[in-house]
């Protein structure tokens, strides 16, 4: 990249270095506990990571360490509702994109108010 770094400073959808394509506003979040899940699916797999990760665009994240939403996001129940609601892409996968999961109806769980 060094060679075309004088063209690549004159951009402005850079980050705060001229290599960046440009800066991430959540950064801090992908050094906190989080549930990761795929964008297309054909199953529940939702996972925490307690990890610094940083992934691609075809695994998304919710910025929480509440150990009782990975049961109830991978539950039959669940599944049989993002089947009726979620987008539904080739050979019937679903897609969960981020508008949909964080929209999700969930009710508060154990100790929340």
């Amino acid at each position: 990249m060094k060679p075309l770094e004088a063209k690549l400073r004159k951009r402005r959808d850079k980050g705060h270095y001229w290599w960046e394509l440009r800066s991430c506003a959540y950064y801090d979040a992908f050094e906190k506990p989080k549930i990761l899940y795929p964008d297309i699916t054909w199953r529940s797999s939702f996972s925490v990571d307690t990890e610094t990760r940083i992934f691609n665009n075809t695994v998304y994240f919710l910025s929480t360490d509440t150990a009782w939403l990975i049961a109830v996001l991978n539950s039959p129940l669940m599944w049989s509702y993002c089947w009726r609601n979620a987008a539904h892409g080739k050979d019937e996968a679903l897609r969960f994109f981020s508008d949909f999961v964080q929209h999700i109806p969930i009710a508060h769980g154990p100790g929340a108010g």
